[in-house]
């Protein structure tokens, strides 16, 4: 595989500010924040012409590299953008998602295929088969397949009585689209495409909440519908 540059991109990465309030919360709009962030390390494993020139500004610089970050050569990457990614799913298609050497919460994603909808990352920490999330969705729209993005994930979730999520591992992201579904009992026929849609990533938040809460049917309606990616570590 031929790796020919490294560079500073700028992404635009959207949270879902409300996703860890209560349960009925953010169900009708989806107000998604824009926040900016520079990256340190992103790259394009083959790179549009024109960018196979080394330059240096004030605000911009790129340099050369054959081979990706030592903190994530440990992951397969595509170099054409069409074959070479290391996951395959129903939900999201072919894509490479890899947990960088130098930190936790750093992730790095390359997508093959865009549907035209954000891709969202839950931090979850499987601990004998008990999965619960411990941070907010992190969402972007992945929306070149020669890009690797950054995703820098938050282990926020408020904790919940004496039990604190911010020291858990993250053993795992749930992956999924950022749109509405129309999922089974107990969710419609209140949740519905028509008057009262609900996204993946709000179902699997009510579903965990519930869960918590001693009611599993949420969830087991969200895991029969399929509409996400487990992605373990």
């Amino acid at each position: 595989m031929n790796y020919n540059k490294l560079f500073v991109v700028v992404l635009f990465v959207c949270t879902l500010p409300g996703c860890l309030d209560s349960r009925n919360q953010r169900v009708k709009d989806n107000p998604l924040d824009l926040s900016l962030f520079k990256s340190d390390s992103p790259y394009k494993p083959n790179p549009l012409p024109g960018d196979d020139q080394s330059t240096s500004t004030a605000t911009t610089q790129t340099t050369t590299s054959t081979t990706p970050p030592a903190h994530i050569a440990h992951c397969t990457w595509s170099s054409s953008g069409t074959s070479g990614f290391e996951f395959s799913s129903n939900h999201i298609g072919s894509y490479t998602l890899c947990q960088s050497t130098n930190a936790e919460t750093d992730l790095y994603f390359q997508l093959k295929t865009n549907s035209g909808y954000n891709i969202c990352f839950i931090p979850v920490n499987d601990s004998d088969g008990n999965v619960i999330y411990i941070g907010e969705p992190r969402c972007l729209l992945a929306s070149d397949p020669l890009t690797v993005y950054k995703i820098v994930m938050l282990k926020n979730r408020p904790a919940v009585g004496y039990n604190t999520f911010s020291d858990l591992t993250m053993t795992g992201v749930m992956v999924m689209q950022d749109r509405a579904y129309e999922f089974p009992y107990p969710y419609y026929p209140y949740y519905n495409l028509a008057n009262n849609p609900l996204r993946a990533p709000d179902a699997y938040l009510l579903c965990a909440n519930w869960y918590q809460a001693g009611d599993t049917r949420y969830c087991q309606s969200f895991n029969s519908a399929g509409r996400y990616v487990y992605h373990k570590f």
